[in-house]
């Protein structure tokens, strides 16, 4: 038998510590010195110790492993690079009065989710929403996403939601998959302080936050 990630936890190497993400818990966490050692020993895939294998199965009493007889290494975050995206390019963009209040209401309806959903359950609508619309995916038109950008930097003046990056993420990326564009929202950690970040890639260009913020951060899920 092997063990591998239970799922629903995501992990990721934030400057030599690794760091793990229970979604259904809405919970981040670190481990112990020696469990974390035993876990990195699991990634690399070579024999392990039996102090390691007792730690691992520790872990797997905790629910963070489960055991399969065909499991493969866990696998960190896929660590995407981040585009400099419209924010960076065209910051003086002129906004259209009607797609920002549309925006700012995406907005709030994100906020009231965050507030009374679980954070898992919107992380699967938005996979299930780029399943309902990959038939009309289709790629951004000139100008698209700088205006997407603006209107929902606008919409969080707006709604008061300009430091509320995770509400912010949800609401442009459900937009940019209802229109049909490629969309990726990221959740990313570092450490010392702590400190945890979403932004939005649509068709691989960062729109909903500066290249400068995000690159301080490990992605840690990406939905």
């Amino acid at each position: 038998m092997a063990f591998t990630i239970a799922p629903g936890i995501s992990f990721c190497d934030a400057g030599g510590r690794l760091v793990f993400l229970d979604l259904p818990a809405d919970r981040y966490f670190c481990l112990g010195e020696p469990a974390e050692r035993a876990f990195a020993g699991l990634i690399d895939g070579g024999t392990l110790s039996g102090d390691a294998l007792a730690r691992l199965r520790t872990l797997r009493d905790s629910g963070m492993l489960v055991e399969s007889a065909d499991a493969d290494p866990p696998r960190p975050c896929r660590q995407s690079v981040a585009m400099p995206g419209p924010l960076d390019t065209d910051p003086e963009l002129a906004i259209n009065p009607l797609g920002t209040l549309r925006a700012a209401f995406r907005l709030q309806r994100a906020k009231i989710d965050l507030r009374y959903r679980p954070l898992h359950r919107l992380c699967a609508g938005l996979s299930a929403a780029r399943t309902r619309h990959a038939a009309k995916e289709r790629p951004p038109r000139p100008g698209e996403l700088a205006e997407l950008a603006a209107i929902y930097q606008a919409s969080g003046r707006i709604v008061g939601a300009l430091d509320q990056c995770l509400a912010l993420s949800f609401a442009l990326a459900r937009h940019a998959l209802a229109h049909g564009l490629r969309a990726e929202l990221h959740l990313g950690v570092k450490l010392r302080p702590f400190q945890a970040h979403a932004w939005v890639l649509v068709d691989t260009m960062l729109v909903s936050d500066r290249i400068e913020t995000v690159r301080q951060f490990t992605p840690i899920l990406i939905a």
